[in-house]
């Protein structure tokens, strides 16, 4: 490694990508035999009709291969940079936390996140600060249901809980013309329903259906 640079002999982007999301080549493929397809059969090697190894070996599953790339190029920086000027150390979490937790669930009731969202604030410091990663937060798919109110809604958005849409495709695999179809569908009534909560930056789809 020559003073301010540094080689991949490899695609960085593509490693991290293939690495997290699978073997492209089974995209839309139903390998492990549970209907319907999800994310998780793009790793599944032993498919009846096609076994092979799987995507990524369980034995290594221990170690962080999604992010050890990534961690690899954020160490370079400042040691690759110190010739020309003092860099900050770059780090991925606030106060410099090796690891954070992101709490997330979903609710088939009528009560909605509700209850669990009320757990999270008893466990919450007194007046901690939301910004700062005090208080302990999460997103709560919904279906949309009576019992679940926008006033509640409102309440939990503004202390930084975000309330989203549960998505279901009825656990069958989708074409992505159906999957836009129902998701505008059930996003519209979510916002009719929820006038005054801020549009989803996120969804669950109910059965981790994921067709392609």
């Amino acid at each position: 490694m020559a003073a301010g640079r540094s080689l991949f002999t490899f695609d960085l982007a593509r490693s991290i990508v293939y690495t997290r999301q699978g073997n492209p080549a089974w995209s839309g493929q139903e390998r492990d035999g549970t209907a319907p397809i999800r994310s998780n059969d793009m790793f599944y090697g032993h498919a009846a009709a096609d076994p092979q190894p799987d995507w990524v070996d369980p034995p290594g599953l221990r170690f962080r291969r999604r992010t050890s790339s990534s961690d690899c190029s954020a160490n370079l920086d400042p040691p690759r940079s110190i010739h020309r000027m003092p860099l900050p150390r770059f780090w991925y979490f606030p106060k410099g936390k090796k690891a954070v937790v992101i709490m997330t669930g979903d609710n088939h009731g009528a009560a909605g996140m509700s209850p669990r969202f009320e757990i999270y604030r008893r466990e919450s410091p007194a007046n901690c600060s939301e910004p700062d990663w005090e208080c302990v937060r999460a997103t709560g798919y919904e279906y949309v249901r009576a019992a679940f109110t926008p006033s509640q809604a409102m309440f939990y958005d503004r202390m930084g809980f975000e309330v989203g849409v549960h998505l279901t495709t009825g656990c069958l695999d989708f074409s992505p013309a159906a999957l836009d179809s129902t998701l505008s569908v059930q996003l519209a009534a979510f916002g009719s329903f929820l006038p005054g909560v801020p549009a989803p930056a996120t969804s669950r789809t109910h059965c981790i259906a994921w067709s392609d």
